[in-house]
């Protein structure tokens, strides 16, 4: 029932697309190229981006979900506010965990976060808690400026402004190391992730590029796998 709830809500939702940015390979693609360097004195710098489409697109349609044998623990990724408090996994095991990495300048990441928006405020409701975690720490823009973390998170709500007066959702930056995204996946080529996590902490599905109602499609599965529909009395 508490599923049904949820999708009645979300499909009922508009999603305004105020201040969006298309930096997909086309309009209407799932996902964005990630852009990352590395400033290494030894090896230089090095830019993956659109021309490494070819390595981007095997995982544009990365749609998996997990049966409760097969998931993973995650509890160690952590995501760090703006006052550099830590809020792992692992600390929110009781509820369900949406993890979602944006880039600031891509189209279907700002379509999921205005989804999110929408379906925070319900999150006592229904049992789960929202990670949005920005992943622009090695963005480059146009004229070659490093833009990420909190400047990117302080573009975005800028660009947003309106929608996201009506809208707040706390906005998170990513660990490192055994914090962060390697919990989920090796290598994080494209934007957005979704990942839903379980109330014990560990990976029921994971979602690389969006489409509309993806999370509240997700968060639904969960709820229903927890509370199974009884078959009707004979």
């Amino acid at each position: 029932m508490l599923s049904k709830i949820l999708m009645a809500f979300v499909l009922a939702l508009p999603l305004p697309a105020q201040g969006l940015y298309l930096n997909a390979n086309k309009p209407g693609d799932s996902n964005c190229p990630k852009m990352e360097i590395d400033i290494d004195p030894t090896v230089g710098r090095r830019e993956i981006g659109p021309a490494n489409s070819g390595v981007v697109r095997q995982y544009q349609e990365l749609h998996q979900s997990f049966k409760v044998d097969q998931r993973k623990d995650v509890s160690a990724f952590t995501a760090y506010d703006a006052k550099k408090k830590g809020t792992s996994v692992g600390a929110l095991k009781g509820k369900i965990v949406i993890v979602a990495l944006w880039s600031y300048n891509c189209d279907p990441s700002a379509r999921m976060l205005m989804e999110l928006a929408q379906l925070y405020p319900r999150r006592e409701k229904f049992g789960f808690d929202i990670l949005a975690v920005n992943f622009d720490a090695n963005r480059i823009t146009e004229d070659s400026r490093a833009l990420g973390g909190w400047a990117a998170i302080e573009n975005f709500k800028i660009r947003n402004k309106e929608f996201l007066e009506q809208n707040p959702i706390p906005f998170y930056v990513p660990g490192i190391g055994k914090e962060g995204a390697s919990n989920f996946i090796n290598v994080v080529n494209s934007v957005p992730l979704l990942a839903v996590i379980d109330r014990n902490g560990k990976l029921a599905s994971l979602d690389m590029g969006y489409t509309p109602k993806l999370v509240a499609m997700r968060l639904s599965q969960l709820i229903r796998e927890e509370h199974p529909a009884q078959a009707p009395a004979k």
